[in-house]
């Protein structure tokens, strides 16, 4: 099988390269069990591209070495001749509509957000959103989601039967890479002190980091916590609310943790990871995600390291060991969970148990992928 990845949308934030990476890393696994081909669409530097969307671009090194990797137009025009000049199986996945019926296409709904929480965007933006996943529906002959959340929402809101959508199952894993960062040198590059808590989510309003500060202030109130850090990755602007991130600024100097808080924004994925690594606990307080826990949980839970999430009905597909769960947007039931899990004992697991465990998760993850794109060698969705 040759799959055809256009990184079209994918690499404009930092969640979508994640994405991907999972994507391409799951494929790998089961690439000694029948021939596999990965060829990777690129789409072409827009004028002024942001210094955060040319870094995103080049993450994508990280997982595209050993495939070819073709410049390509933006739409799904482009998309659709590549992957004839390549003689591509099928397109996977695709945020692009891309219309014809040449070559399988798998299109990618992330969410509906907003729908579910419409106060966070425009009604154009709503209307845009609506156009864009109905084009994509009608122009795949599947839809991919990231959770069961997701697809029974493809289902119900778009039409999609349940046997033309493919969910990847909840994979948090961890790749030998991934240790190649001693973590106390991320420690001294990024001044984060030895002892912190993580969010690794970008500055967006669904994120809702206000409920994670407001908790955060109280923990550290506690004389057992008063060397404790709060670490803060992710991209700093949302284009829904630019004055969003001043005011998380100013609730950190209302609270009075100025000191405590270190907003590092995108860093490399290697610092990030190795800071994690040495992390206490990272906290995903979001009101709303497409997959499980968010990005940052499927690394956490793969590096063995506590995570509390927001008790929202996707991230309940995140169960494993060492996840905790508080009441979404209560400020106190996040830190007593927090003060609960930063009194047991501090258990970093060997490191080639955690490879031999995300390698298991990995091929089921798969050989699911593979599956459910091979049972698409049939009619596309109406």
């Amino acid at each position: 099988m040759k799959i055809l990845i256009p990184l079209h949308n994918f690499i404009t934030w930092n969640g979508g390269v994640d994405l991907i990476r999972l994507i391409v890393t799951a494929l790998r696994s089961v690439a000694d069990e029948q021939p596999l081909q990965l060829v990777f669409a690129m789409p072409e530097a827009w004028p002024g591209e942001t210094r955060e969307a040319t870094q995103l671009r080049a993450m994508t090194h990280e997982f595209t070495q050993g495939w070819p990797v073709l410049d390509c137009g933006d739409d799904g025009r482009s998309i659709s001749r590549l992957a004839v000049e390549v003689g591509a199986t099928i397109v996977f996945p695709s945020m692009q509509p891309i219309r014809g019926s040449h070559v399988r296409k798998v299109g990618y709904i992330y969410d509906f957000q907003h729908r579910d929480l419409p106060g966070n965007f425009s009604a154009a933006e709503r209307a845009q959103r609506d156009e864009q996943f109905t084009a994509i529906a009608a122009n795949s002959d599947a839809i991919f989601t990231t959770s069961r959340f997701v697809a029974e929402a493809v289902q119900r809101h778009l039409g999609v039967p349940a046997q033309r959508v493919l969910t990847l199952p909840f994979t948090p894993y961890a790749q030998p890479s991934w240790f190649a960062t001693a973590s106390a040198d991320a420690q001294t590059r990024h001044a984060t002190g030895e002892r912190y808590a993580m969010i690794c989510n970008h500055f967006w309003i669904h994120k809702d980091h206000a409920t994670a500060l407001r908790a955060f202030a109280q923990v550290v109130q506690r004389p057992e916590h008063s060397d404790l850090n709060l670490v803060m990755t992710g991209a700093t602007s949302d284009f829904r609310d630019p004055a969003h991130f001043e005011g998380i600024v100013a609730l950190i100097r209302s609270l009075g943790i100025e000191s405590r808080c270190r907003i590092l924004g995108l860093i490399p994925k290697g610092d990030q990871i190795a800071l994690l690594r040495a992390a206490r606990v990272l906290i995903q307080p979001t009101r709303y995600e497409g997959g499980p826990g968010g990005g940052s949980s499927y690394e956490a839970i793969g590096l063995g390291l506590p995570a509390v999430l927001s008790d929202i009905p996707v991230n309940h597909e995140a169960r494993a060991d060492g996840v905790d769960y508080f009441r979404v947007g209560d400020v106190g039931d996040l830190a007593d969970t927090l003060l609960r899990v930063l009194a047991l004992p501090r258990h970093e697991p060997a490191i080639d148990a955690l490879l031999e465990q995300s390698q298991a998760r990995l091929r089921h993850a798969g050989r699911s992928l593979l599956a459910g794109l091979q049972g698409l060698m049939l009619p596309r969705v109406a």
